[in-house]
């Protein structure tokens, strides 16, 4: 029973003991014969090639075809590189751009590549035939082999041997050479999209880092918020209700009474801040008790129906979708005129999509508000998206959908 894995590119079939008994020398010669349309047009036709292509049409018309060959062509030595060029070129059909410099360098190395594959397989092929039928032809005639003068038939079955050892020599030689073509294509004509991918992850990188500090600076400023300056107010709320009780009657009591009103407020709106970008129930019990916290002190029944492992919500995730809740529900407070509402949340196949229905007035603008605005900023940093539905009359949805396994902390 062999239960080694699938040889699928040349490079890992020429280290392989089954070379010469596989389909890959054939594919070697294969993608060497193929090459010689394109590389008669790039070295035959160079000229003709070059006025064709100042016109936009022309290189459509040129330069397309030949890519769509040479993908097609690599992909018979190395499966995977050829369907990742033959997208490629289809990118690029398909917004009419014409070859970028290191394309057309690349042209013009397999064309040279070619040539001398060809060549060197095309002697190589003759050399060896003439090997294996010197037995038959030397009782006839002499066989002049380079220097070697075959006109015995020791000579003759000697030349055989030696041609068995040609068939060897030949098909790695020949196996080598291709897959040094198709080196010649991954590193011409994938550096840049190597160096995109690259560049892309360093960017996701990036993008995590800064989410995490931002993340790290609001629970920063949401426990000072609430273990500093909370404790603060209610600390000057105190003072201000015992001086009012010295002077109860008296215009002390009444300043004492009129501070003490406005601290009280302005308690209740830092609690609404805390609450809505960051509250302990959230970190301590999850977003379910969260949400549930939260619609609990609306003037409007809110019904929550959220489904699915919400355990496997990433913190930042959970953070986000609360801010999305808390800023549509404020929104519906203020302008909806609505009577209830609901909030509906599915993990559902690596997926979490979470939205925010009521019945009230509708035609709420998106781009008007900046809240909707932000969040919609950082539901695309968790690598997700944020709409809003809300027609005239209503009903007006807030959802967002983003997934659940790489989007970090």
């Amino acid at each position: 029973m062999n239960d080694a894995p699938p040889v699928t590119a040349l490079s890992t079939a020429l280290g392989t003991p089954r070379y010469l008994v596989s389909t890959w020398p054939w594919r070697a010669l294969l993608f060497t014969i193929l090459g010689a349309p394109v590389a008669l047009i790039v070295l035959g036709a160079a000229v003709p090639a070059a006025l064709v292509s100042l016109l936009p049409s022309g290189r459509q018309a040129l330069w397309s075809p030949m890519f769509q060959v040479e993908a097609g062509r690599i992909g018979i030595v190395d499966p995977a590189l050829g369907e990742r060029l033959t997208a490629e070129v289809r990118e690029s059909t398909a917004h009419r751009r014409g070859p970028a410099p290191r394309e057309v360098v690349y042209l013009i190395l397999m064309g040279v590549h070619t040539v001398v594959g060809a060549l060197g397989a095309f002697f190589g092929v003759i050399v060896t035939a003439g090997l294996l039928v010197a037995p038959l032809l030397v009782p006839q005639d002499r066989i002049d082999v380079g220097p070697w003068l075959i006109d015995s038939a020791a000579e003759s079955w000697a030349a055989a041997a030696a041609g068995l050892v040609a068939i060897v020599v030949t098909a790695y030689a020949l196996g080598a050479w291709s897959e040094f073509g198709a080196i010649l294509a991954r590193q011409t004509l994938t550096a840049e999209t190597r160096r995109l991918r690259e560049e892309v992850r360093r960017l996701d990188v990036v993008r995590t880092g800064l989410l995490d500090a931002g993340d790290a600076e609001l629970g920063m400023l949401e426990a000072e918020l609430h273990d500093r300056v909370q404790h603060r107010l209610v600390a000057l709320s105190m003072s201000l209700g015992l001086a009012e009780s010295r002077d109860t009657e008296g215009p002390v009591g009444a300043l004492a009474r009129d501070a003490r009103r406005q601290v009280e407020d302005a308690l209740a709106e830092l609690r609404a801040v805390i609450r809505g970008t960051m509250p302990p129930v959230l970190a301590d019990h999850g977003l379910r008790a969260a949400l549930v916290d939260l619609v609990a002190e609306l003037p409007f029944p809110v019904d929550v129906d959220l489904r699915g492992p919400l355990g496997s919500l990433p913190p930042r995730v959970q953070r986000i979708s609360y801010s999305v809740v808390s800023e549509a529900l404020t929104n519906v407070a203020k302008h909806a005129s609505a009577r209830e509402a609901r909030i509906d949340g599915i993990v559902d196949g690596g997926r979490w999509r979470l939205t925010v229905t009521d019945d009230g007035r509708g035609g709420a603008d998106a781009s008007a508000g900046r809240g909707l605005t932000r969040l919609a900023l950082r539901v695309a940093g968790a690598d997700g998206r944020m709409w809003v539905d809300s027609p005239v009359g209503g009903p007006t949805t807030i959802g967002m959908e983003c997934r659940i396994d790489d989007t970090g902390g």
